[in-house]
């Protein structure tokens, strides 16, 4: 408890059930009360919290206490900075706030006294003691003055904290509006979220924030990086039935508490189902239009983005519920606590409305309610609400959603689900189809972050060669989306980030603001600075390569020279491969993307090479990893695109079929030929589904023993080096 409450209750006596939960004898004082008091259950902490609010409301009110000065010792302003870094309630900080612009003169801490504190307007004991146990604690950020090396320290420690966090599969789910965080709504810097905005955002944000602010906002935004991951670990650490009870209480800012109960069972936390507004408003002894107002109140108030909100188990009660179709729903809400995914009951209607409210797809049944009463759970047979959820996240992934992608989502044939798809959207504001055939769609309606992939990574390029080719963004946006998909694993089997065809981009960047389309070039309607659109690491390779007189250079001549501008080298290798920013143009030999090089520039073996490749449909031919590798460049029409098999091969593949199969191990048709034949045909169903078009690299890996083909499109720049 706080020593300051402690030191002005000291003589109070402590009623018998107070002595029993602390372990001490009867008729103990306040004073006597051990530093570090230990109680059984939570039940216990809440009447003890309670039994000290409530003596203080009441004492507060003697002359002796209202007079006495809280913290004596405490020779520190109380500035709206102050309180602005405090780890307290929002109603706490809110009636700081509101009392330091009543006040004309600065405050000092050390001089307010309790009844200063409880004369606050809305600040109740519980404030006042939540402000007690800070203060007490408090350590003031280091100064600005602090020396060099500590700023450094300080950089080091935000830089790491960043890079840890970014990687965390959670980052996507917090987003900026969330009652349970809200230390990520305030603004830190230039940097400010909005509503909707994700916590992801924030650290993209924070990349390279500590080489521009001082250290006093270093330190305030280490401390917004710690708190986030002390709230999640906290949430992580409870079962469901009490992240949910939580993330409810969290939405009702103001009201009473009372509510709760009957909230909750409204919301389906109760292992029958949940109750009608009737019910609950009789609970709480108000009308059912209270009632529904509440219920209203706390369900806009919950923020969701694209991504589901961060709700640990929920997806795995959601997988119990999709497995046990038939069961009855309140054997389903014992088996969620036999499993250890509840402390407590939830109802499968529970489960199934908050996964509607914090944007979770996936769930496949329905309560049905048999001629006796009961209830079962019983599955879907299509829900089109998930549409726009899976439409959404595949967005997020690739700045353009692919409505054959997307059909992969869904537990019926493609042939019926497009139509479905496409009438729904077109009636959803915001959705707009790209192409005649509406294959393509991206939003234009408000969301809660501008952000989107292709458009940032076209930046990225623009701000090196403005205007800039759709067959080079192409590249570039591969080789970024590869880094991603082999990176992380948010970005793999059918969420795996995807690029869109030639036809696709044009149309998307001619209907963006601020980009145009002419004569299959992209420009921006005013420049981009590089300085000011990459990262350290790709400004230096910009800078590099502006250095050389030719403009094209060797992979070791760009890291040797990086390296002396003191950029890490193993951060070069990832780079020089999958920055979309440099183009691998012939063996060993590399350009900014865009650029035009004189001939002259270029050896004569690389303008052999050059010429040699544009002849080839088959760029490469040999066994990798004990399989045969093909890797063709597709003709203009890959619908009924023929493969002519290499002489050295035709042995083992004349003549036979494989199956064939994507990285994401889904299966895409059969591969076969005519044993008297050299040509293998099957190719145009993986290059439909993936958008491949003229001149795009097919790569195929045979398995020769167990008859399956491994279908994957690759960059041009990956397989140079493997060229004869």
């Amino acid at each position: 408890m706080s020593e300051s409450l402690r030191a002005a209750l000291s003589e109070q006596k402590l009623p018998s059930w107070a002595c029993d939960i602390c372990s001490i004898s009867y008729g103990s004082t306040v004073a006597q009360l051990p530093s570090d008091i230990q109680v059984a259950t939570a039940g216990d902490e809440k009447a003890l919290h309670h039994f000290f609010t409530t003596l203080l409301t009441r004492r507060v009110r003697e002359p002796y206490l209202k007079a006495k000065k809280c913290l004596p010792h405490s020779n520190y302003m109380l500035d709206q900075e102050l309180v602005e870094q405090m780890d307290v309630s929002i109603r706490t900080k809110n009636c700081l706030g509101r009392y330091l612009r009543s006040e004309s003169e600065p405050v000092t801490i050390s001089e307010l006294t309790f009844g200063d504190l409880t004369s606050i307007p809305h600040m109740g004991a519980k404030s006042v003691i939540e402000f007690l146990s800070y203060m007490e604690g408090y350590k003031p950020i280091v100064p600005a003055s602090q020396t060099e090396p500590d700023i450094k320290q300080l950089q080091q420690k935000l830089d790491n904290l960043v890079f840890e966090l970014r990687w965390q599969p959670w980052v996507a789910s917090i987003v900026c509006g969330d009652s349970r965080f809200p230390e990520i709504i305030r603004p830190i810097g230039n940097i400010h979220l909005s509503r909707g905005d994700t916590f992801e955002s924030l650290l993209e944000g924070l990349s390279d924030f500590s080489l521009n602010y001082p250290a006093p906002l270093i330190n305030a935004a280490i401390g917004i990086l710690e708190s986030v991951e002390r709230t999640v670990k906290n949430i992580e650490a409870l079962p469901l039935d009490e992240v949910l009870k939580d993330f409810v209480s969290a939405q009702l800012k103001r009201g009473k508490k009372e509510n709760l109960k009957a909230l909750y069972a409204r919301f389906g936390l109760v292992r029958e189902e949940r109750v009608t507004l009737e019910e609950a408003g009789q609970m709480i002894g108000v009308t059912r239009e209270r009632v529904r107002q509440i219920e209203k109140k706390i369900t806009d108030s919950i923020v969701v983005g694209f991504q589901p909100t961060f709700m640990p188990g929920l997806n795995e009660a959601i997988s119990l519920l999709n497995a046990h179709i038939g069961m009855n729903v309140l054997e389903y809400s014992d088996l969620l606590q036999a499993k250890g995914i509840t402390r407590s009951h939830i109802s499968a209607e529970g489960i199934i409305h908050f996964s509607e409210l914090c944007n979770y797809e996936g769930v496949e049944v329905e309560i049905k309610r048999l001629s006796d009463g009961t209830k079962v759970l019983n599955r879907e047979d299509f829900n089109v609400q998930r549409i726009r959820t899976i439409f959404g996240r595949l967005l997020s992934r690739n700045g353009i959603a692919d409505i054959h992608i997307a059909a992969r989502h869904f537990d019926i044939d493609e042939s019926e689900f497009i139509p479905i798809a496409q009438q729904f959207l077109s009636a959803v504001p915001g959705w707009e189809a790209l192409d005649d055939e509406s294959r393509w769609w991206i939003y234009t309606g408000e969301t809660g972050s501008g952000r989107n992939r292709l458009i940032n990574i076209a930046r990225k390029i623009l701000s090196v060669s403005n205007p800039i080719s759709v067959d080079e963004l192409r590249e570039g946006y591969l080789k970024a989306a590869r880094l991603r998909n082999s990176s992380n694993p948010v970005y793999s089997g059918d969420w795996e980030i995807k690029v869109p065809s030639r036809n696709a981009m044009l149309m998307f960047f001619s209907k963006i603001d601020d980009y145009s389309v002419n004569d299959e070039m992209i420009f921006t309607s005013s420049l981009l600075d590089y300085r000011e659109e990459l990262g350290d690491v790709e400004r230096t390779i910009v800078e590099v390569f502006q250095n050389s007189p030719s403009g094209v250079l060797r992979r070791n001549d760009v890291v040797k020279e990086c390296v002396k501008r003191g950029i890490n080298k193993n951060s070069l290798v990832l780079y020089t491969s999958y920055s979309p920013i440099i183009q691998h143009i012939a063996q060993d030999t590399f350009k900014l993307v865009g650029k035009q090089i004189a001939a002259e520039a270029l050896s004569a073996h690389q303008d052999a090479l050059a010429k040699k490749l544009k002849r080839r449909a088959v760029l490469v031919s040999d066994w990798k990893d004990g399989k045969i590798r093909i890797c063709i460049r597709c003709p203009e029409s890959t619908a009924t695109m023929v493969l002519g098999i290499p002489a050295t091969f035709r042995a083992f593949l004349g003549g036979k079929s494989f199956e064939a199969y994507e990285i994401s191990g889904e299966r895409v048709g059969t591969i076969a030929s005519k044993e008297n034949q050299g040509n293998m045909w099957g190719m145009g169903a993986f290059c439909r589904k993936n958008g491949l078009e003229e001149n795009d690299i097919l790569s195929m890996e045979f398995d020769i023993a167990a008859g399956t083909v491994l279908l994957y499109q690759s960059v041009l720049s990956e397989i140079l080096d493997d060229i004869d």
